[in-house]
C-alpha cells in the first residue's frame, strides 16, 4: 500500500517535490530527499516537518471525525473507523514513536470523552507515555519519543500560560500564534542543544510563518492523495496547489538558510546547564506549584539566579583547556583533530570515501559519518588548518565533505591535489586558501603550539604516493607528536638519516596504519615514543597492525593504543603529563 501510495504522488509531482510532499504528509520513510533539501530544513529549524507527529495526525482525525459525526454515525463505528485509519496510517508511515504517541493519544481522548469524561490533556500524555514504558521501557531512552513527549507538553501545558502573559493589546489569533510556535522552542531547544550540539535562532520566526500554511497543506495533501489513488485526473489541480505551497515554504528555509548566525554550532552542555534552564523556565511558568525556601524564591524573583546560571555558563565554555588531540576512528583510513588551548582547530585528514561501482552511489563517507558529527559535537565550525597528508583515499576521501560543512583558515597538502579530482574541486569551488608544504616549513599556531615539517622533499614525483606523505612534528610546551601518514621504510630512514636525535617524541601516530612497510627499528629507536596510536579499521582486510610491529612496540616499552580496540581516543596534556583516554569501546 505504502508503494502504491508513493508512486501515484511521484507520477503527479516530479523530485524533488515528490519526495517532499510524501515527506511531509506521510513522513520520510522510503523517501530520499537531495541532501541540500534537509540541510536548508534543517538549518531553519523546520526538520519536524519531514517527519510524522501529532499534527498530521490532529489534523486528519479531526476532520474525518468531523465528517462521522455529520453522518450521525455510532460510536462504536466512530471508533472502530479511527483506529482501522490510524493502524494503515501508522504502517504507511513507517511508525515511530511520535505518530505512536500521537494515535494513542487520540484514541484514549475519543474514548473518554464518548465515555463522558473529560480528563486534562497532560494526564493523558502521561498515561500515554506509561502504556508506552510497559510497552517498551526503552522508549524513555528514544530521543524522538522525547522531543515528541517535549512538544506535547509545551503545547497543552505551556502555549496557554504563554498566551495569557502576552499583551492584551495584541489580536487573539497573534497571541495565539506567538505562543504555539514559541512554547515548543523553549522546550525542545535544550534537548536539540543537547543532542545535536545547534540551535537555530530563526526557527520560531520560520515555523509561525509557516505555521498556518502546513497545517492547510498536510490536510490538503491528504486527501489529495486519496483522490489520487482512487481516480487520479481529478487530483491533478489539487496537486497543483500542493506543489505552490511547498515552493513557498522551501522558499522559506532557503531564505533562513543565507541569514547570518542561521544555525549556531555550541559544544553539548552539561547536564545541570539542562536542569537549570528548565528549572527556572517552569518556575516562571508555575510559581505557585514551584517553591523552594525564600532565599532561592528571592533569587528566582531578582534574576540573581539567571547571572549566576550565565557566569557558570560562560566559565564552562570559555575556560582554558589542555591540549586534546582525538584519534578518530574512520575504520581503515586516518583522522586526526587537534584543539588548542587557545581553542584553534586542526584537522589532520579525514577518512575514507568509497563508491559502489555498479550504482556510483557513496557506499561509505567517514567525512560525514563521523568527521562532522564529531565537529558539531565539540561545537567547531571554523578549522584553522587543515593537513592533508597525501592523495590516498582512506585520507583524503571524506575531506571534501567535511570543507563543504565548516569554515578553513588554511589548507596544507603536498601540491599534487589535482591527483585527486574531487578534493581538487572542492578547494576551487569554495575558494579556499591553499598552500604547498615542504620539508622544513614551520607554523607558529599561538603560543607554545608549533608545527615543523619534516618531509616531503622538494621532487616529489620520483617517490611513491605513501612516500609523498607530509610528516610534521606538532609541539606544545615540550610535549611532542609526531606524525607521519602513510610513510614507509626508505623515507623513514631518509628522516633518520637527516635529523636523528631530533626525532625524539613523545607520542607518534604510527606509520601506515601498523604496516609491515613502516615503524622500521631505526625509526623507532630514533623517535623513541613512550605513546603509540594505530589508526586501522576492524577486521581490515589487510591485517593491519602487522603482529611484527607491535612486538617492537613492546620490546621499546611503548604503550600502544589502537582505534580498531578501542574505537576514538582522545589524548590530553598541559605540558607536564598527558592523559589517553579511549571514547568509544568497539
Amino acid at each position: 500500500i505504502r508503494d502504491y501510495v508513493h508512486q501515484s504522488i511521484r507520477k503527479q509531482l516530479d523530485p524533488p517535490y515528490s519526495e517532499l510532499f510524501i515527506g511531509l504528509i506521510f513522513g520520510q520513510f522510503g523517501v530520499e530527499l537531495p541532501e541540500s533539501f534537509t540541510s536548508r530544513f534543517r538549518t531553519a529549524g523546520l526538520t519536524h516537518l519531514l517527519v510524522v507527529s501529532g499534527s498530521q495526525i490532529s489534523l486528519i482525525s479531526g476532520i474525518l471525525l468531523a465528517v462521522l459525526r455529520v453522518l450521525k454515525a455510532k460510536k462504536v463505528v466512530v471508533f472502530s473507523v479511527m483506529i482501522v485509519v490510524h493502524s494503515m496510517f501508522y504502517i504507511i508511515t513507517g511508525g515511530g514513536a511520535s505518530i505512536f504517541r500521537a494515535i494513542v493519544m487520540f484514541d484514549f481522548m475519543l474514548l473518554v470523552s464518548f465515555m463522558k469524561r473529560n480528563p486534562h490533556s497532560v494526564h493523558v500524555a502521561i498515561l500515554t507515555l506509561l502504556g508506552m514504558m510497559v510497552m517498551n521501557p526503552l522508549i524513555i531512552e528514544d530521543l524522538g519519543a522525547q522531543l515528541s513527549f517535549l512538544a506535547t507538553f509545551s503545547l497543552i501545558a505551556v502555549a496557554p500560560i504563554i498566551r495569557d502573559r502576552l499583551p492584551g493589546r495584541f489580536p487573539e489569533t497573534v497571541r495565539e500564534m506567538i505562543s504555539v510556535s514559541l512554547a515548543p522552542f523553549i522546550m525542545t531547544t535544550p534537548l536539540i542543544w543537547y543532542s545535536f550540539h545547534l540551535i537555530s535562532p530563526y526557527s520560531v520566526l520560520a515555523n509561525a510563518a509557516l505555521m498556518f500554511l502546513v497545517e492547510w497543506l498536510v490536510v490538503l495533501g491528504f486527501f489529495t492523495t486519496l483522490v489520487s489513488v482512487i481516480l487520479p485526473i481529478l487530483a491533478t489541480p489539487y496537486f497543483t496547489l500542493c506543489y505552490f505551497s511547498m515552493l513557498i515554504i522551501d522558499s522559506v528555509a532557503l531564505l533562513v538558510q543565507f541569514l547570518p548566525f542561521s544555525t549556531v554550532y555550541i559544544p553539548s552542555p552539561p547536564v545541570w546547564v539542562i536542569g537549570i534552564y528548565y528549572l527556572i523556565f517552569l518556575r516562571w511558568c508555575y510559581p505557585d506549584l514551584i517553591s523552594f525556601s525564600p532565599y532561592i524564591n528571592s533569587l528566582l524573583r531578582f534574576r540573581i539566579l539567571m547571572m549566576f546560571f550565565m557566569g557558570c555558563f560562560l566559565w564552562w565554555r570559555f575556560s582554558p583547556i589542555p591540549l586534546q588531540v582525538w584519534y578518530l576512528d574512520v575504520g581503515q583510513g586516518d583522522c586526526i583533530l587537534i584543539r588548542t588551548p587557545g581553542r584553534r582547530h586542526i584537522l589532520i585528514d579525514a577518512g575514507v570515501k568509497q563508491y559502489d561501482y555498479l550504482t556510483g552511489k557513496v557506499r561509505k563517507d567517514m567525512g560525514k559519518r563521523v568527521v562532522v558529527p564529531v565537529l558539531r559535537y565539540l561545537g567547531i565550525s571554523h578549522l584553522d588548518v587543515v593537513v592533508v597528508s597525501h592523495m590516498d583515499m582512506d585520507h583524503v576521501g571524506g575531506l571534501p565533505t567535511v570543507l563543504k560543512h565548516v569554515s578553513v583558515g588554511l589548507v596544507l597538502d603536498d601540491g599534487l591535489f589535482k591527483k585527486h579530482s574531487e578534493y581538487s574541486q572542492t578547494i576551487q569551488d569554495l575558494s579556499l586558501n591553499r598552500e604547498t608544504v615542504r620539508r622544513e616549513d614551520r607554523i607558529e599556531l599561538e603560543k607554545d603550539v608549533s608545527m615543523f615539517f619534516l618531509h616531503p622533499p622538494v621532487n616529489l614525483e620520483r617517490l611513491s604516493k605513501n612516500d609523498r606523505s607530509l610528516s610534521f612534528i606538532f609541539n606544545y610546551k615540550g610535549v611532542r607528536f609526531l606524525f607521519t601518514g602513510d610513510l614507509e621504510s626508505s623515507q623513514e630512514q631518509v628522516l633518520v638519516d637527516r635529523y636523528s636525535d631530533f626525532l625524539d617524541v613523545d607520542v607518534l601516530k604510527v606509520g601506515h596504519h601498523g604496516s609491515k612497510t613502516s615503524s622500521t627499528i631505526p625509526f623507532l629507536k630514533s623517535s623513541s615514543p613512550s605513546i603509540a596510536i594505530i589508526q586501522c579499521g576492524k577486521r581490515n582486510r589487510y591485517g593491519h597492525p602487522n603482529s611484527r610491529i607491535l612486538e617492537r612496540f613492546e620490546q621499546l616499552s611503548t604503550t600502544v593504543f589502537r582505534n580498531d580496540l578501542q574505537g576514538a581516543i582522545l589524548l590530553e596534556t598541559n605540558g607536564e603529563w598527558i592523559r589517553v583516554s579511549p571514547k568509544i569501546t568497539n
